[in-house]
């Protein structure tokens, strides 16, 4: 199963790091990557 997720992670890593929130922790003042609006449409 692993070799099989590697082939769609492989060609974007650095999506996959996004996902796993591995950089959750934020300097102050930095924006929040997994808080961007533009990512979630507003319901109406």
């Amino acid at each position: 199963m692993n070799e099989e997720v590697e082939v769609f992670v492989k060609p974007h890593t650095e999506q996959y790091t996004w996902i796993l929130k591995l950089l959750k922790t934020r300097k102050p003042g930095e924006i929040e990557p997994y808080k961007r609006k533009e990512l979630f449409p507003k319901k109406r």
